[in-house]
C-alpha cells in the first residue's frame, strides 16, 4: 500500500513559519513515521477529536492529524505550548 502524507492549508501555513531546521527536521520524522509498519504506534489519541484524532511528538513540536484509508492528513503543526489552544 502507497501511503501519502497530506497537510491542510493551515498545517502548511504552521510549517512554512517555522524555522527552516525546525521544518527539516519535523517532514524527515513524518517521512520515517510513514516508514514503519505502523505508525499508528508512536501516535497518541487526543481527547478533543475537533482537533484531530492523533498527535506525533517531535521534540518540542507536535503534529495534529487524522487517518484516512493510510494516508496521514496534517491538521496543524506547532509548538507544545501553542499548538492545543483554541
Amino acid at each position: 500500500m502507497n501511503k501519502r502524507i497530506q497537510f491542510t492549508p493551515k498545517a502548511r501555513k504552521n510549517l512554512e513559519k517555522l524555522d527552516f531546521k525546525i521544518q527539516r527536521r519535523i517532514l524527515s520524522k513524518l517521512y520515517w513515521f510513514m516508514e514503519q509498519a505502523d505508525p499508528l504506534f508512536f501516535a497518541r489519541f487526543l481527547r478533543d477529536p475537533e482537533m484531530g484524532g492523533f498527535r506525533f511528538r517531535i521534540g518540542h513540536y507536535r503534529v495534529i492529524f487524522d487517518v484516512a484509508g493510510g494516508d496521514i492528513l496534517v491538521h496543524s503543526v506547532g509548538h507544545r505550548s501553542e499548538i492545543y489552544r483554541k
